[in-house]
């Protein structure tokens, strides 16, 4: 089983900022619904939004190795890579926040609504979930 560098808990706390700033509840199983029936909206549509700065504040906080895991975790939520693959969605990871701008992890978080199922389907693929988090 690959080792995760970011703790768990950062990841729920992320999941759940982020889930808050696309308008989504978790239901009581843990599962994304959207709360208020109204659509999802991305970064280019709400650009103001207090959460997006939160969730800057909380991705300048991690270090290389944090930031690379997490949005390995999403590629592996996405099943852009299987776990077996954890080795190659990390350095695709470090790669393109390499490459990217300074804020290049924190657009790709914010531009798909999705990026908190999919930040739950990867800690599931590992073994890990929010729910354990205390």
């Amino acid at each position: 089983m690959p080792e995760l560098r970011i703790n768990t808990d950062i990841v729920c706390d992320l999941r759940e900022v982020l889930r808050e700033r696309a308008g989504l509840a978790a239901s009581p199983d843990g599962r994304d619904t959207d709360g208020d029936d109204s659509p999802l909206a991305t970064l280019v549509e709400r650009p103001d939004d207090p959460r997006s700065q939160e969730i800057v504040d909380l991705l300048t906080g991690l270090n290389d190795d944090e930031r690379t895991d997490l949005m390995a975790l999403v590629l592996l939520g996405r099943e852009d890579f299987t776990l077996r693959e954890w080795g190659d969605a990390v350095t695709l990871a470090r790669d393109r926040i390499g490459a990217g701008s300074k804020g290049y992890l924190a657009e790709f978080l914010l531009g798909d609504p999705n990026t908190p199922e999919f930040l739950g389907n990867g800690l599931d693929l590992l073994g890990k979930s929010c729910s354990d988090s205390p």
